[in-house]
């Protein structure tokens, strides 16, 4: 049994990171592996995948969130020497997890460690720049959800090393096709006809997310195309500041915020074009799954160019008013005729698809412990 310790995560159901993991966790062999979990305890209001993980078998081990950045490094330093573990894979979305795969090797010298990045946050400060021979020199294995992810925690040149791989961000392709019954419950339940084109934004509301363009991109293409709404799935910190911004706007009866939602793929069967204004991405899984829904969608020219697996994706210059923008929209619908019928074939043929991502996965897990 090879247990495979993750850390720089905190299991919320809402985190791109943590659903990355479980959807792998429900995946891989569970008769040849195990994952453990070091985490820093979250307000007990946050949903977690604590209780899932345990039911598959893994454990979840705790440091104090609040805690000093040194009281931190103590407790984690003295859990880890308590768990059991061969292979470290350490989430990185910000530079202090350079730390963690230095606490880890001193706990545990002889595990193998894994750096996986998941963040392009635009131009890095020279505090991470700092950190990337931590990265090269600590880890077995340098893993990334994207190249300019990896680029930007471990450097350009490393993109071309043994060592470095990309790390596709994986989607159930089962789950995430189109479904007319889903379609028309969720239409219901936002009480929008099937003649109103709908917008949508699915993702983590925080400023790089740069939600306030999607609602300016609503109130635009609405002018040019009276019958149009938008939809904002997820939450986070900017939750309450978006809300008033939709007042300001006085979009408020034209853009509805419905939060959190498990089931992320009945709002993209609901939507009729997915846009994604994000001032950085590391990947942006959500253009991958809605492709597999058969969903068109806009992206700033700040999404990886791996997102491209169709042609259902278009970008733009983010820098362009959302009236220049709404008018592209307004084109591609003149132009594309919107189906959904299209098969994901597409989806598993770039690689996305999480029964070929999840046999990977435990491909580098092996080759690692056979070194």
């Amino acid at each position: 049994m090879v247990r495979v310790l993750h850390t720089g995560c905190q299991l919320c159901k809402s985190g791109g990171i943590e659903n990355y993991i479980m959807n792998h966790y429900r995946k891989i062999n569970e008769n040849e592996f195990e994952f453990v979990f070091l985490i820093e305890s979250l307000d007990d209001t946050v949903e977690t995948f604590e209780t899932e993980v345990n039911q598959l078998g893994g454990r979840v081990y705790h440091v104090n969130h609040s805690a000093s950045f040194f009281s931190k490094i103590k407790q984690k330093y003295n859990a880890l020497k308590n768990i059991d573990f061969d292979i470290a894979h350490i989430h990185v979305s910000c530079g202090i997890r350079a730390i963690d795969g230095i606490i880890c090797k001193l706990a545990k010298p002889k595990a193998k460690i894994i750096f996986h990045s998941h963040s392009n946050l635009g131009v890095r400060p020279l505090k991470y720049s700092l950190l990337i021979p931590i990265y090269r020199i600590m880890s077995n294995k340098l893993l990334a959800c994207s190249k300019s992810a990896g680029q930007y925690f471990f450097g350009s040149s490393v993109i071309k090393s043994k060592k470095f791989k990309v790390a596709n961000n994986s989607v159930d392709t089962n789950k995430f096709s189109f479904s007319q019954e889903k379609r028309v419950n969720v239409r219901e339940q936002l009480d929008i006809d099937n003649e109103t084109f709908l917008l949508g934004f699915v993702g983590r509301l925080s400023p790089e997310k740069n939600v306030p363009l999607f609602i300016d991109i609503v109130d635009a293409l609405k002018k040019l195309y009276p019958k149009t709404k938008g939809v904002i799935v997820g939450d986070g910190s900017e939750f309450e500041s978006i809300k008033t911004y939709i007042n300001t706007k006085d979009v408020e009866n034209d853009v509805v915020m419905v939060g959190n939602q498990a089931e992320t793929d009945k709002f993209l069967s609901a939507m009729d074009m997915l846009v994604l204004p994000s001032e950085n991405e590391g990947l942006g899984i959500v253009l991958i799954e809605a492709q597999s829904c058969a969903l068109p969608c806009f992206a700033t020219d700040k999404a990886p160019e791996e997102t491209k697996i169709s042609d259902l994706i278009t970008y733009f210059d983010i820098n362009e008013p959302a009236e220049v923008v709404a008018g592209k929209i307004i084109e591609f619908m003149k132009n594309n005729k919107l189906l959904r019928t299209m098969k994901t074939d597409y989806v598993k043929d770039s690689g996305f698809d999480l029964s070929v991502t999840a046999s990977e996965m435990e491909s580098i897990y092996s080759k690692l412990l056979k070194r």
